[in-house]
């Protein structure tokens, strides 16, 4: 892995119709690039999916995505695969196998789906959470905890769609004794982008979590 360091113009706040005085992440832009889909912590503490429409020149405000994919718990870090009518996203909501697990619901007709739990070949009583999938939607990418032995850790695995079945994860070949979150895969396939504290490695960090590239 590298740091990130590509030819990207300078980051700018997208302003107060899309950020708030809460707290505002994990940000999808569906493959049209007219919805912007991302993670908000209310005042209540719960967190949910927004979503934003580009009318050509702004933003729209944001809109509840709604109670059917939306739960009273935390339903954070939407990402779609290239259809743009399937969405993964983590959920902590009752019924799961603990901690955070990775849901699915699919827009049919305009109107998004029950979520359904991916199931126990990916979710475990760990947690899984920031997950991202290619736009065939055929790897799934995620982040996984680790028991109490190993409270600070998260590494990132990676499954296969085989016979429209994921297939037991794998961790993924550079996992390192830090903690890595966030996996991002490039819609070719080629390119990782995570996030991670590498202190020591790599040519180290500039400070607490830092975007690389592998």
């Amino acid at each position: 892995p590298a740091r990130a360091e590509e030819n990207w113009n300078p980051a700018v706040n997208m302003g107060p119709v899309i950020n708030s005085p809460s707290t505002e992440k994990a940000p999808e832009i569906s493959p049209d690039g007219l919805t912007l889909y991302f993670s908000h912590h209310s005042p209540q503490g719960d967190i949910n999916i927004f979503y934003s429409q580009w009318d050509g020149a702004a933003w729209g405000p944001p809109i509840d995505i709604g109670g059917v994919v939306n739960s009273p718990r935390g339903d954070w870090g939407p990402t779609l695969a290239g259809d743009g009518n399937t969405m993964y996203f983590a959920s902590d909501r009752p019924g799961g196998y603990g901690g955070y697990d990775i849901y699915v619901t699919r827009r049919i007709g305009g109107v998004w789906q029950p979520p359904q739990n991916v199931g126990p070949t990916i979710n475990s009583n760990v947690g899984e959470l920031g997950q991202d999938t290619n736009p065939e939607e055929t790897v799934l990418w995620f982040v996984r905890g680790w028991p109490e032995s190993r409270p600070t850790d998260e590494d990132i695995f990676h499954s296969l769609k085989v016979g429209g079945q994921w297939t037991t994860p794998v961790l993924w070949e550079l996992d390192t004794p830090y903690l890595e979150d966030n996996p991002d895969i490039s819609p070719d396939g080629n390119k990782l982008y995570f996030t991670a504290i590498y202190d020591t490695i790599y040519g180290g960090g500039y400070g607490s979590f830092d975007i690389w590239l592998s």
